[in-house]
This record gives structure tokens, C-alpha cells and sequence, in this order.
């Protein structure tokens, strides 16, 4: 069913707390006495404390229980989702039912808490745009985003909040920007690596102001950066279901496409494959200049993790830029052999203290943004499960079965590859600049990659400029 035909609704339970009454023994416990003379019974639930919530969920458990049942009674298939967050009720209707699923809505709460249970003023009658706790969700467009109240907090605590390098910060501002940003990041595109360091920065003596670190300073800046860039148009910050969908390992995600990448010292294969994982729809192969990995000496190391790792920063490229393949707002599987790099990239974080490592995930993050094409799952297999992907990214594609020349791309001239891989040469010795300067030069790295317009749902069948790959693969300008 399109999401369009589907609308949204909400409604709020009047004075909900207040709609409890303690126990004549319970309220005695729950006895205080502000000034020491006068003792204070409460004989009702109290808003604010610290057991309220946890009481009041015994009866709205019990009341999204009686709504679900009259809902379904309406149809033998699914027609509507309840969800209640405290004594806020809201769901996703099939338009033509909606409105008989808010009747039974307010029928329940009225007969659990009298004629007066429902707060008309918060009420949201159906419809396909509703502000729902902190998001705006919009069923005609598909889409999510923080709303304007999530917003403005996010403006005040990032632009009337004091940081600047050594000065320190309390205890409580930082919480509040830990806070805020865990939130917003949740429906914001490439936001998620930019919310782990403010819990560090929560970390050491409370008592004690900390100052923030190059890492904090430059999250701030992109954060303050985004919220001034959408300022004017909020709908600017719009992503897809599937995106806040993939953030939930337990939802029944679809994905689009699967990447499939393997590496050896020699390159890397990409490959794309229909969502089935049977149809080959792209490949290539992407030398990498560096050589082998050396066994001794200073530069003593090895480089594979981050040969995977590349495998997933280029293949968001070879898809964005793919010439026929639709790409806007795509989700996908990435599956490939190297546990490192797959948790790298689920995790939105980089585990490898190699500087050229680091700037891999800054491409990753940057990518995320540039080309709207968001991660699902991943998958590991073993890497005698690789088949072709594991043959042509040791540099043979002699019988081969499944990765066919009809699909093959060549991206030897692609300059953005060979840009990436002079930029993050991992056996050269040296540390990390500032962040500010590091962001910035692999962000003026990935200018080079061709803007594509919004590619049509379905895939032409043009002749595609594709080279046919002899029985070795040759050189390319991805060999030095």
C-alpha cells in the first residue's frame, strides 16, 4: 500500500496522572513536609515524580490493549499501528478507516477516565502531516524530521552555549548537548558520527568544568553549521522512512540494492546486486597504488582492514555515479567478509588509529550526505563465499559465473578514486591534523564526483559505456 494512503492521528489523555488516586496507605508513605510544620498527603498521581510514569503505564498498557482489540475486530487484516508513549496515544491509519479507529480511540479513554478523558486541544484529527513527540512526519511525502521545537533547542544550546578551545564547560550544558543531539541525529542524515564525542565529553570529574577537545569543536561546528544551513526551510532536513526504519535492527527493512566488496593488497571489487542478491546489475575493480603490507620496519603494519573499509566508501560513489542505476534515497545490504570494517561502518564509527583510516570514515560520513544512499544491514560471510568478488579483487576474472562483462564498468579514469587513495595512504607516517582542516581537505577530495540528477525509478536499457575486461585485468590509473 503507498504511504500517501495512509494518514496519522493523535490524541493526549486529560490530566493523566491526576486521573490515579493512591492507595489511603500508599499516600501516607508518600508524605513530605516542606517546611518541617506542615505535612503534605498526596492523594493523587503527582507530575514530576519520579514513580508517576511507571504507575500511569500500568493503566495505559492495559488501555492500548482494549484499543488494539476493537481495532482489530474491524478488519481480518491489519488497518491501523498504536503507539502510546505515556498518555500520548498515536498511529498510522489506512485513510478510509481512520476515522473509526480515532472514535475507538476516544471511546477507550473516555470509558477508562470519564466523559473529560480526552484533551480536545492536542487532539490531532487525521491527516498526512503531524507533529509526533519531537518529529514531524509527513505520510504524503514519506518523509521525517525534527520539529521546529526540537530545533530551536538544539539553536539555543549550540549558539548561547559558551565553547571555545580551553574554556571550560559545566557539567549540566554538556549533558543537555549530549541529550539534544542523540535525539536530533536519530532523523538527520550523516548527524550519527557527530554525537558519540559529547558523551565522552560527560566523562571525569562532575564537579569539575571540562574544557572541549579538537574532536568536540568540530562537532559543534557542523551541528551549528546544519542548523544555520536550514534555518530558512526546515524541510530541508527531510529523509525517508526507510532511513529512521534502518536505524532499528528489529524492523523488516527492504533494501534496494546489496553491495557485495571484497579486498586484497592488489584492489578492490565492488559489486552492486539486486535486493534478492541474484542479479549482478554493476562491477568494477579499483587498484590500489599502495603495494603489500610490510613485515618490518617502521611503517610494520597491516593495511586489510581499512582495504575493506575503502571497499564501502567506494562503492557508495560507484552507485551515486552509475549512470542507469536509480540511486536518490536508496537503502542497502552491504555484505562482504572482514568483521572490522562491516562494525566500522554499522556503528558509524572508525576503530583503527591509523590516520588514513580516519579519513576513510570522514569520506563515509561526507558520502552519507552527499549521495542519500543509507546503510540497512550488514552481512558477513566467510571468505570462500565470495565467489567471483574475491577472484577479480585478486585480479582474475577468468571463468567467472555470476560478475559478467555485459555489467562490468570501467572507473579507471574515475579521478575520485585515485584522489581518496593519495589521501589516505596508510603506510605513511604521520599524525592526524586538526579536524577542522582534515574534514575539510576530504571534503574538497569528493568534490570530484560527478553530480548526477535524480535518476528514474526504472533502469534504461541504453548501451552503456562499459569496457570489456580481458581474462587479466590490466593496468589502470589506479596503479602506480
Amino acid at each position: 500500500m503507498p504511504v500517501k494512503d495512509i494518514t496519522i492521528f493523535k490524541d493526549d489523555v486529560s490530566k493523566a496522572f491526576n486521573q490515579i488516586k493512591y492507595d489511603p496507605e500508599t499516600a501516607c508513605l508518600y508524605a513530605t513536609s516542606p517546611d518541617g510544620h506542615t505535612i503534605m498527603i498526596q492523594v493523587r498521581l503527582v507530575f514530576g515524580g519520579n514513580d508517576s510514569a511507571q504507575i500511569f503505564d500500568c493503566v495505559g498498557r492495559a488501555l492500548e490493549r482494549r484499543i488494539r482489540s476493537d481495532i482489530s475486530g474491524l478488519s481480518t487484516r491489519p488497518i491501523a499501528a498504536i503507539n502510546r508513549y505515556v498518555d500520548d496515544i498515536m498511529g498510522f491509519a489506512i485513510s478510509q478507516h481512520a476515522p473509526l479507529v480515532k472514535s475507538i480511540v476516544h471511546s477507550c479513554v473516555r470509558s477508562a477516565f470519564g466523559p473529560e478523558g480526552i484533551n480536545e486541544s492536542k487532539s490531532v484529527t487525521p491527516c498526512h502531516e503531524a507533529d509526533l513527540i519531537g518529529y514531524v512526519v509527513n505520510t504524503t511525502r514519506g518523509t521525517v524530521r525534527p520539529n521546529l521545537k526540537c530545533m530551536h533547542k538544539l539553536f539555543i544550546a549550540f549558539f548561547c552555549t559558551d565553547i571555545r578551545k580551553g574554556i571550560p564547560v559545566p557539567l549540566r550544558d554538556r549533558q543537555v548537548l549530549a541529550s539534544l543531539v542523540c535525539r536530533g541525529a536519530k532523523v538527520m542524515r550523516g548527524m550519527a558520527p557527530f554525537v558519540q564525542c559529547f558523551y565522552g565529553w560527560l566523562t571525569g570529574n562532575p564537579h569539575c568544568p571540562k574544557p572541549p577537545s579538537s574532536q568536540v569543536l568540530f562537532a559543534v561546528d557542523i551541528w551549528r553549521a546544519t542548523l544555520v544551513a536550514t534555518f530558512h526551510d526546515h524541510a530541508l532536513l527531510d529523509v525517508p522512512f526507510s532511513f529512521v526504519l534502518n536505524r532499528h535492527l528489529t524492523s523488516p527493512v527492504q533494501w534496494d540494492y546489496v553491495f557485495q566488496t571484497d579486498a586484497s593488497e592488489l584492489g578492490t571489487c565492488i559489486s552492486v546486486w539486486d535486493p534478492t542478491h541474484t542479479v549482478v546489475l554493476a562491477w568494477t575493480l579499483v587498484r590500489f597504488p599502495w603495494g603489500k603490507d610490510q613485515e618490518s620496519g617502521p611503517l610494520a603494519r597491516s593495511a586489510q582492514n581499512m582495504r575493506e573499509y575503502c571497499g564501502y566508501c567506494f562503492a557508495l560513489i560507484f552507485l551515486h555515479t552509475h549512470p542507469t542505476i536509480p540511486s536518490q534515497d536508496a537503502v542497502v545490504l552491504w555484505q562482504g567478509d572482514n568483521n572490522a570494517a562491516l562494525t566500522w561502518v554499522s556503528q558509524w564509527k572508525c576503530g583503527s588509529q591509523n590516520p588514513a583510516c580516519q579519513r576513510v570514515f570522514m569520506a563515509i560520513t561526507i558520502l552519507e550526505q552527499v549521495t542519500s544512499i543509507s546503510l540497512s544491514r550488514i552481512s558477513q560471510i566467510k571468505s570462500e563465499e565470495m565467489g567471483d568478488v574475491d577472484l577479480v579483487s585478486r585480479g582474475t576474472v577468468a571463468n567467472l559465473t555470476s560478475l559478467t562483462p555485459a555489467t562490468w564498468v570501467d572507473t579507471s579514469s574515475w579521478k575520485v578514486f585515485d584522489d581518496i587513495m593519495a589521501a589516505c595512504n596508510p603506510f605513511i607516517t604521520h599524525d592526524l591534523d586538526e579536524h577542522h582542516r582534515e574534514f575539510l581537505n576530504v571534503a574538497n577530495v569528493l568534490h570530484n564526483i560527478p553530480r548526477q540528477p535524480v535518476k528514474p525509478p526504472i533502469r534504461h536499457e541504453a548501451n552503456p559505456p562499459y569496457s570489456t575486461p580481458t581474462e587479466q585485468v590490466g593496468p589502470s590509473s589506479h596503479q602506480t
